[in-house]
């Protein structure tokens, strides 16, 4: 057919160009990547390192989640991302609670004098009647 119509070998040079245009980004992107992951984790604060229960290292991954968040607010994988480090944070700090309440309580039952709760405990470790 004739006129208005494009030749195959435009055609295939469209496509050899959008490739390689689609090569590029890719690459740029998994460099974009790397970069990322090779950059340091931020400095926490002494407030930040006690919300993570002295655990530098949850601290600075939390902190450096927060911080790219704030960074792209358009990206809602990241969004999604610093929202769950914040339920993740929160459920450690409510397990530690838990434990830590149990354990004061353990302590407390010990200490109270005329207690038969470290006999009872006792009784319970070693299976004595």
């Amino acid at each position: 057919r004739r006129g208005g119509g494009v030749s195959g070998t435009k055609r295939r040079a469209a496509r050899a160009r959008r490739l390689r245009l689609e090569e590029r980004v890719r690459r740029a992107g998994l460099r974009a990547g790397e970069e990322v992951r090779a950059a340091p984790l931020p400095e926490i604060t002494r407030r930040e390192r006690g919300l993570a229960l002295g655990d530098v290292d949850t601290g600075r991954r939390a902190k450096d989640v927060r911080n790219l968040s704030a960074r792209h607010p358009e990206h809602a994988d990241l969004r999604a991302g610093a929202a769950e480090a914040r339920q993740r944070l929160r459920e450690m700090r409510g397990s530690w609670a838990g434990s830590t309440a149990l354990d004061l309580g353990d302590k407390g039952g010990d200490s109270v004098p005329g207690s038969r709760y470290g006999e009872m405990k006792d009784r319970m470790r070693t299976g004595g009647g």
